[in-house]
């Protein structure tokens, strides 16, 4: 056990860490308060040296188990022991401001650190949890916002060549509305960041570029982003609200919440302004679907919604191992890939952990409306009829087409594709 702290802490001195096992309550000396203090840090720090997005603390039975999620999965780090837990707890409420107390509710709050010379927030959320032994414990969670971390590029996201060219088109618009929809974690803000990012060097600062996020996860230099506070009592449609007082002409709203956002996006749409924003839904033509359940008028949607980008995230084959095999005949029937096909996974190596991937890329599905399209949604018609439509017309492929193009090209696995896009 030892030995697994000394792997956990690396530099902290064990010797002292003895300390802090003995007295159990929370009134710790200035000494043994430090000591958690070195733990915490280096656990946040650790998280966001290896690109995770969130932390997992969780009490078990016998340790406390931590988790951080890397390119979509959790993974296990050396648990934490026992002893430690209530002090880690603690401290991290201290940090983030909430009642240390208050346990048997969930709380939330946010703290900032510095790493390396940048600014990094970090989201905590506690879950009140049951185990046999030990009655109420907490689960924590923590959402790592790296506002300057490497932002990356439209080219960098994925997209293939023509997608991207048609993508690029759009976002140049003079007004309209530009959806961006996928579960979340599907990388909707990358894509996002990386289309505003364009836009403001495309017109050179000659814009005026406002957003309205829940939270800001990336800083672009030249534009105005806005974090909505619900505690504040400022939610995305009093934003909205005020973005059109603002003189803009390119406005992003992190996401088409409720009625009177949506309602408001529209209205700004009309009157000559571009709107990005995103929706939770499945596919690009239940976009539609989405919004006439909100309420929208089904011709306001037809004359301002200029595309919508359906969009998953999969996991990037590692470049040092990756080989290639023979796929079952009977899948590549499945799939409509020619008999012979050979494709690519990784063996798994040092670099990648052995889990055979390195980074992640996004598959798309780019619905640029037709004449057709917009009868289609006026007349209410529904998201399966608008899909075999598109489709047929050649007005759009299929987020899994498009994957498994990445799968035949090497980029990605056929699991990864197939995992992405089930309800296909």
């Amino acid at each position: 056990e030892m030995d697994d702290m000394k792997e956990l802490l690396g530099d902290v001195d064990v010797e002292d860490l003895e300390i802090i096992r003995e007295s159990d309550d929370e009134k710790l000396t200035d000494e043994e308060g430090k000591q958690v203090i070195k733990i915490v840090n280096l656990m946040v720090t650790q998280a966001v040296t290896e690109g995770a997005t969130d932390i997992h603390i969780e009490p078990m039975e016998r340790y406390v188990r931590l988790r951080y999620r890397i390119d979509g999965e959790l993974i296990q780090r050396n648990p934490i022991p026992l002893q430690l837990r209530a002090q880690i707890t603690s401290r991290i409420k201290i940090m983030a401001s909430m009642d240390i107390a208050e346990r048997r509710k969930p709380q939330d709050g946010h703290f900032q650190i510095r790493h390396q010379n940048r600014e990094i927030d970090l989201r905590v959320s506690t879950f009140p949890t049951m185990t046999r032994a030990r009655g109420v414990n907490e689960k924590i969670v923590m959402r790592v916002i790296d506002q300057q971390g490497k932002q990356l590029k439209l080219e960098d996201l994925g997209f293939l060549p023509n997608t991207l060219a048609k993508f690029d088109e759009m976002i140049r618009k003079p007004d309209g509305i530009l959806l961006v929809t996928g579960p979340t974690g599907s990388g909707k803000s990358s894509t996002l960041y990386a289309a505003l990012q364009r836009i403001n060097m495309h017109y050179q600062n000659k814009r005026n570029v406002i957003t309205m996020e829940d939270p800001v996860e990336s800083n672009i230099d030249g534009i105005s982003q806005g974090q909505i506070n619900p505690k504040a009592g400022f939610d995305f449609a009093d934003g909205m609200r005020a973005i059109l007082r603002q003189d803009p002409d390119i406005i992003m709203i992190g996401e088409m919440r409720d009625h009177e956002t949506c309602e408001m996006a529209i209205r700004a749409a009309i009157t000559g302004h571009l709107v990005f924003s995103t929706l939770h839904t499945n596919d690009s033509p239940s976009a539609y679907t989405r919004l006439l359940d909100m309420g929208m008028e089904p011709y306001l949607l037809a004359s301002t919604i200029r595309a919508v980008l359906a969009q998953r995230l999969v996991r990037k084959i590692c470049s040092r191992c990756r080989e290639t095999y023979d796929p079952e005949p009977t899948l590549l029937d499945q799939l409509g890939l020619r008999q012979g096909l050979q494709l690519y996974r990784g063996k798994g190596c040092r670099a990648c952990n052995g889990t055979g991937y390195a980074g992640r890329m996004g598959i798309f599905e780019l619905l640029v409306p037709d004449q057709e399209v917009k009868r289609m949604v006026t007349n209410r018609t529904g998201s399966g009829e608008i899909m075999d439509y598109a489709l047929t017309a050649g007005l759009m492929e299929s987020l899994r087409r498009d994957g498994l193009r990445k799968v035949v090209a090497g980029a990605t696995t056929l699991e990864q594709v197939m995992g992405a896009t089930q309800n296909e």
